[in-house]
């Protein structure tokens, strides 16, 4: 049982060695470089999990393997709270049913598919939405049938608080 435990523990401790910034693949390193700094305080778990997204991402054509150099540029931008938060939402996400991601992946692309000035202008109705304006549209995009569901996102909200700027076109 002894035998057993050294065992383990020894590889382990190699397995955690392979993980350190200098063992790394030049191309991984590379493709890690935006998490340089943080590395060394990263868990195993945490090196894993970056190496295996870096894998997937060697393997791809150019423009994805920039893709996600971009990503993780602009995820080392973001404030730890802000890390925290987008955290927390995919472990949400994550936790939902195949079929309700799978809805909600199609209405993301759907929405980075339209033009950059339309996407703007939803965000702004969004947000100048009250919670309960928006609990209301959420329901009637979740009753809505497919092909209704569109013309519902391009209604303006029917209400605004007093303290907003209505927004004009």
């Amino acid at each position: 049982m002894k035998a057993i435990a050294i065992l383990l523990l020894c590889s382990s401790l190699s397995f955690a060695s392979a993980l350190d910034w200098q063992h790394l693949s030049t191309e991984q390193q590379q493709l890690l470089a935006p998490f340089a700094e943080q590395w060394p305080d990263l868990s195993n778990k945490q090196r894993q999990q970056y190496l295996h997204r870096a894998e997937r991402f060697s393997h791809g054509n150019p423009e994805r393997r920039e893709r996600f150099k971009k990503q993780a540029q602009h995820w080392q931008s973001l404030s730890p709270e802000k890390k925290k938060q987008l955290q927390k939402r995919y472990g949400e996400f994550k936790k939902l049913s195949p079929e309700r991601r799978n809805n909600i992946e199609k209405r993301f692309k759907w929405f980075q598919s339209l033009p950059e000035e339309k996407r703007k202008t939803m965000r702004e109705q969004w947000q100048n939405m009250s919670k309960q304006e928006r609990q209301q549209l959420k329901e009637k995009l979740n009753q809505a049938p497919p092909q209704g569901r569109h013309h519902l996102r391009e209604q303006r909200p029917h209400q605004r608080h007093s303290h907003q700027q209505p927004k004009y076109d």
